[in-house]
């Protein structure tokens, strides 16, 4: 029987940094938002910009929580490869 970790030492550090640009990409984002909400602008920059600046800024956001993503995925790809059983040496000449 194969015993299974759910965070092993490898991991570990891709996982936090998973969750760290994660939660970067929340706080941007939600950081957008109250400013949007909250009629936030610059008084110097066109309207245009400032459209321009906040959907760019939402569009960094969902990057980051989208590379967080990709890094937890790897992780628990990884912990499952570990978990899985090792395959025997094999003489391939007596397979066929």
């Amino acid at each position: 029987m194969v015993h299974f970790e759910l965070f092993t030492e490898k991991s570990l550090p891709m996982r936090r940094l998973g969750s760290i640009l994660m939660i970067g990409g929340l706080v941007l984002g939600a950081g957008v938002g109250v400013a949007i909400i909250g009629g936030f602008h610059f008084a110097s920059l066109p309207w245009i910009v400032s459209v321009g600046l906040a959907k760019l800024t939402l569009l960094a956001s969902a990057g980051l929580m989208g590379a967080g993503a990709v890094c937890h995925r790897l992780a628990s790809r990884d912990e499952q490869r570990q978990a899985l059983p090792q395959p025997k040496d094999v003489d391939r000449t007596k397979l066929r």
